[in-house]
Parts: structure tokens; sequence; C-alpha cells
């Protein structure tokens, strides 16, 4: 609680002229996608209005009117949800800017209008308010605003900004939710990469195209970030297609997301025994699960497969980085720095300039610590890489 009231207390700084002109801009490519959603008409529909070229223009924000423009635009289509639009993007441009328009109208609506309205009139900084167990997984949440959510592109992260003479320090762990999978499912192909210290997202590329691991491009080690994130929760075909091309620009087929999740398991074979033992334990009506830290998450009625499959990782991740809080609150009473942000497994702090290496030497510590007793480490030290389990940390102005 210390922490989290330390977060509360010192908030973030907008740098709100940078923020407007982001704003403008994202309002600026919703226009354009909202333009190319022109050609989308109502067919049939029969003049009812005094403007006639209104009368068949359609509402993008009403899912009935969108599918029946798509239909009649000849596009084999049965809903407007983006699981089924998403593999349809790359053939049909104008579900592209549909997709496009959404997510902006989204943006624009939910932070470059609202954002600044947060900005406290004495502190002139943003304060959240943030809730320990505010996901289910145990994960906070954030809320007025929900800072968590904002895009993690720089574009709208250089909007946040430290004070004169200060410098924000930030620290995320790296693979932090497969190294905990390497750790549960004890899956010697996973513990020997991180063990030697390889690149995770590159092996899978390589074990599942069946390419030498040097010829791995980067698209196909986008591939791989996609499958590795998305199977070890046990996606099906159908949402690893949907989840690559959402999350990652990359696009599959339904027959190739098949071959690379069969792939998958066949390589990671000690993942495929622990989705087995938790598949097992589901059908027997367990109604809980624990982190390795042991809290425990309890429901009242039968859980999806999926929230056992994610609770033991998703909430060892929360426990891990809310461990690293308590370690740093301690750690920064003797020290100017303060405690920021936190975003699911990252952590941010504000220092002055002068401090900035020393406080980045305490945060990498603290985060090793919190996590040192559950994950598996790399061979690198301190001093020789800044990852010793994955801990990468950052500094901005």
């Amino acid at each position: 609680m210390p922490a989290v009231a330390q977060i509360e207390l010192n908030g973030m700084l907008l740098d709100l002229s940078r923020w407007k002109r982001l704003g403008a801009k994202l309002e600026s490519d919703r226009d354009v996608a909202l333009h190319q959603l022109s050609q989308l008409r109502i067919a049939g529909n029969a003049q009812m209005s005094l403007l006639p070229e209104m009368t068949d223009t359609i509402n993008p924000n009403s899912p009935q009117q969108v599918l029946a423009a798509l239909q009649a635009f000849g596009i084999p289509v049965n809903s407007t949800n983006q699981k089924e639009l998403v593999p349809l993007a790359k053939q049909h441009p104008v579900i592209r800017a549909l997709l496009d328009y959404r997510h902006l109208s989204k943006i624009t609506a939910t932070f470059a209008d609202s954002l600044p309205k947060h900005i406290h009139p004495v502190t002139a900084r943003i304060h959240p308010t943030y809730y320990q167990l505010g996901a289910r997984s145990g994960r906070f949440s954030c809320r007025n605003p929900p800072l968590q959510t904002i895009p993690r592109d720089a574009a709208a992260r250089t909007c946040f900004v430290a004070a004169p003479g200060y410098r924000i320090v930030r620290a995320d762990y790296s693979q932090i939710e497969l190294r905990i999978v390497a750790r549960l499912s004890g899956d010697a192909q996973m513990q020997r990469a991180y063990r030697r210290g390889e690149d995770l997202h590159r092996l899978t590329a390589a074990l599942v195209t069946g390419k030498a691991i040097d010829a791995v491009s980067e698209e196909d080690r986008r591939l791989a970030k996609a499958i590795n994130f998305g199977l070890i929760y046990g996606m099906g075909a159908a949402k690893l297609q949907s989840y690559a091309e959402m999350k990652y620009g990359v696009t599959l087929s339904l027959e190739e997301a098949k071959a690379f999740r069969k792939r998958f398991f066949e390589v990671y074979t000690g993942v495929a025994e622990w989705h087995e033992t938790i598949k097992r334990s589901y059908i027997r009506g367990t109604k809980q699960s624990r982190t390795l830290a042991g809290r425990r998450r309890r429901w009242a009625g039968k859980p999806r497969l999926a929230e056992l499959l994610n609770h033991p990782v998703q909430g060892l991740n929360a426990d891990i980085t809310k461990l690293a809080l308590v370690k740093l609150n301690k750690v920064l009473a003797e020290t100017g720095a303060k405690l920021i942000c936190t975003v699911h497994d990252e952590i941010l702090l504000e220092c002055l300039v002068a401090e900035a290496k020393h406080i980045s030497y305490l945060l990498h510590c603290c985060m090793v610590a919190a996590a040192r007793k559950f994950c598996i480490r790399s061979q690198w030290s301190w001093t020789s890489k800044f990852q010793l389990v994955g801990v990468a940390t950052r500094l901005r102005e």
C-alpha cells in the first residue's frame, strides 16, 4: 500500500503541447480512414431525406449498417466483430480502413480528448487511481485516467516527461511470462535457451519454420512472438490467426496457423505436458488456482480453461512486480527518486539527472531480487549485460 500511495501521490507529468499535436495527428488519421469508408453504401435504400447525397451513406459505428454494406460490396462476412474481419483485412482495403477507424476513434475518444482534463490544477501532473487487484489475474488496474491502456508506441509514451532537471528511469521484465511458463512447465528447451541467454522468439521462429536460427528474419521473429505469447494460454488456430494479424501485423492462413500451433507443441513438449495437466484438473472440476507465490484465485462456478492456464502465469507476473515495488519503496526512501507508474511488468521512476545511473542500478537490483526465486535466470550478470533475469532498464529525459 505505501508504494501504491506514492505512485498515486507523485503522479506523471504530461507535455500538453506534444500531446495535442499527437491528438491532432490521430484525428487526421481517423478522418482519412473514415473517408476510405465512404465507398461503402447501403444497397437498395430508398430516398428518405431532403439531402439525396446522404441517403445511402452508412454510419460506421452501426454494426448492422456496416455488415449490410460489406455484404453488398461482395465481401463474405457474417459479422463485423474483429475476429472475423482481421483475416480479410489484407484482401480488402475497406476492411483495413474500418479496423483503423475503430482503433483511432477509440484512442481519440479515450485519451486524446480526455487525458488533459485529468491534469491537477495545483501539481500540473496526472494522478490516476490504482487498484491492486483490479484485474482477476492479480494485475493492477488504473483509472481516472486509465494510463495502463495508453498505446505503447513511442509517439504516445514520449508525451510523458520528467520535470526540469529530472529524468525518467524505466525497466521491464523481458519475456517474463515465457520465463514463468519455462519454470512451471519444466520445458527443457525453454529453460536451456534462457540459461544460455538466447532469444527465445528467434529460437521459436527457427523451430516452427524449419529455418536455421541465423536465417530468421524480423518478420519470422514477429510471428514467433505471436505464437509464443498466444499459445502458452491455449489459443486455438483461428484465434492465433487473428491475434498475429492484430497484435503483430503478421498474416497467416488458417492452415498455417494450425501447422504452426501443432509444431509449437511438438518442439516444446514440456509446455504441452503442462497444458495437459491443467486440462485434467479442468475436467475434474477444479475451482481454484495458485501462483508459485501462493496467491489463490477461486471461482464460484466452473472456470474457463484459458483462465486456469492464465492465472499461474500472469498472476505470478503480478506478484513479482508487486514484490519489486515493495523492495523499491524501501530503497528509494534514502534517495530523491520517486515511483511514478507501473504497467503490468514495467516500473517507472523519476529522479534527478545526477542520480539516474545509481537509481537505474537500484531499480534493476530490486526487480531482479523480486524475480530470482521464481524465474529461470540468464547466465549474464549485471556487469556484463543489463539482463540478469531479463530486466531491461532505460533512461529518458
